[in-house]
């Protein structure tokens, strides 16, 4: 199901079920692969109107529904090679504006990995890249241009966004994805490293540096 499908009424069944707290809405039983990346991408690309009647344990739920694994299953649409490659790119790079535009605002500036807040919505923007889209997760025969776009999201959020929460969230899902893509993600972690010494981003940014060197790419070479 593309986009024209997509009515106003069958947007808002929905957000209402997906909103509910009690959801057991689920990718492949109760909306298509379609359907959910479109959602996803109208409510991370305008994520204050979606979610400003949300406290941050609500919104929090809803996002980590959306991406955890067992839950409504957006790493699986993003994964669905029956569901238009543009689509789950646009899913991917919408993760910018909803890191800038709400969890650059909304979260604490205090950092997760320090044990500094336990805030859920600090806790769900700290873990985003590690549920979402997932590296080892994404299809083989046309992961490539997924990841390149999750690696663009996190470059961007680093480098427009001033919040120590969404750069400790880049921090860790480089840390993450390096074990699983190797080189770009690793580069991407150094030049951070370079330039934030002398803080405990840049130590932090270090520390994954040196966990992710030690572990051999899960990703076979020809993938890179």
């Amino acid at each position: 199901m593309e986009a024209s499908s997509l009515t106003a009424e069958r947007r808002l069944e929905l957000q209402r079920a997906v909103f509910s707290g009690v959801t057991e809405v689920r990718v492949g039983r109760d909306l298509s692969s379609a359907e959910l990346l479109l959602l996803a991408v109208d409510w991370f690309q305008v994520p204050v109107s979606t979610f400003s009647s949300l406290s941050h344990d609500e919104a929090a739920r809803v996002l980590r529904d959306l991406t955890k694994p067992a839950g409504i299953g957006l790493w699986e649409a993003v994964s669905d090679a029956g569901a238009s490659r543009s689509l789950r790119e646009s899913t991917i790079r919408a993760c910018t504006a909803l890191f800038l535009d709400f969890f650059e605002p909304q979260c604490e500036s205090k950092m997760v990995h320090l044990s500094q807040t336990s805030d859920p919505l600090n806790i769900c923007c700290y873990l985003w890249w590690e549920d979402f889209p997932g590296s080892s997760l994404l299809p083989p025969h046309d992961g490539l241009p997924l990841r390149s776009a999750a690696l663009d999201a996190m470059k961007a959020i680093w480098s427009r966004s001033g919040s120590v929460a969404c750069r400790e969230s880049v921090i860790h899902g480089l840390g993450d994805w390096a074990g699983d893509w190797g080189e770009p993600a690793l580069v991407l972690l150094q030049e951070i490293a370079d330039e934030v010494t002398g803080e405990p981003l840049g130590e932090y940014a270090r520390r994954m540096l040196q966990l992710a060197r030690r572990q051999p790419p899960f990703l076979p070479p020809t993938i890179h």
